[in-house]
């Protein structure tokens, strides 16, 4: 009889097809940390990206195709890792992340706007007015 020398092994195995890019319209580097809370309403649908220890000019928001990419670089680690700081101790570190969504056909690209504070980075996605004025109330007679 064989004996796993890993008993931990077979857990990723589990989970290996549920993570799959297809089933999930969020994609997520390995090295993404950050959370992410997505909200639609009628006129937009809103991304709230969990980053603190960031600053407004260390992201980079790029829409390619149906993809919007969102990046953090955190040019204090940089600068920590060049200059060989000692921590004495280190509880937390800030790290660089990159996420990547799918774009519905809705959202008006060219109107997507972003704002950074309190450690959340907002970013609003439009849908074209078209899309917005569908709506219509029906009467039921």
């Amino acid at each position: 009889m064989k004996t796993l020398q890993n008993t931990n092994a077979w857990l990723p195995a589990i989970f290996e097809d549920l993570l799959k890019e297809g089933r999930i319209d969020a994609h997520t580097a390995k090295s993404a940390t950050n959370r992410v809370n997505i909200i639609e309403n009628e006129n937009e649908f809103s991304l709230h990206v969990l980053a603190p220890g960031f600053s407004k000019i260390s992201f980079t928001i790029e829409v390619e195709k149906d993809t919007l990419v969102i990046a953090g670089h955190n040019e204090t680690a940089a600068t920590a890792e060049k200059e060989s700081l000692k921590f004495t101790r280190k509880e937390f570190a800030v790290k660089d992340f990159k996420r990547s969504f799918t774009l519905p056909e809705t959202v008006d690209v060219e109107a997507i706007k972003a704002t950074y504070k309190n450690g959340i980075l907002a970013v609003s996605l439009p849908k074209m007015e078209e899309v917005a004025a569908k709506k219509k109330m029906v009467e039921i007679s």
